[in-house]
């Protein structure tokens, strides 16, 4: 059961990634609000399980359809693995839907790549919000980020 607590302590403030200092302000990014869950989204279905020695089931298993084709199969798994890895990873965030854009809705994606539209309500809030992750199938690695 999680404790009650402001909206502003639920979202979060943190490091912005990828980190920049500033030699004039001697300061770093800060990020907070809601671009600090997608920032938290983007990291968690980046993230292969296994790649973090301290967290090892940290993260998603995207990266196990890099070669499968772009078909309802593949689309289904892509579903379950982002719907999985944010439900056991961003506890901030109750799933309201999952949509898998691929280049059969959207001619504008390359023939491996699909958009994972997620819409989201902000626990302990009224607060909706829709995020979408691009997940680019570009040779082995699998590359998603917020700058794209």
């Amino acid at each position: 059961m999680r404790e009650e607590g402001t909206i502003e302590e639920v979202l979060g403030r943190g490091i912005k990634f990828p980190n920049m200092f500033s030699k004039i302000t001697k300061k770093t990014n800060v990020i907070d609000g809601v671009d600090k869950i997608n920032q938290s989204i983007n990291d968690i279905l980046s993230t292969r399980k296994g790649s973090r020695v301290l967290y090892p089931e940290y993260g998603s298993n995207l990266h196990r359809i890099v070669f499968e084709p772009n078909d309802e199969v593949t689309e289904d798994l892509i579903n379950l693995y982002t719907v999985r890895a944010l439900e056991e990873w961003e506890p901030r965030i109750d799933i309201q839907d999952v949509d898998i854009i691929t280049p059969r809705k959207n001619s504008d994606l390359g023939p491996h790549d699909a958009d994972i539209r997620i819409a989201y309500k902000i626990t302990m809030s009224n607060i909706e919000e829709v995020y979408v992750y691009p997940l680019r199938r570009e040779g082995r690695a699998i590359k998603g980020s917020l700058e794209e």
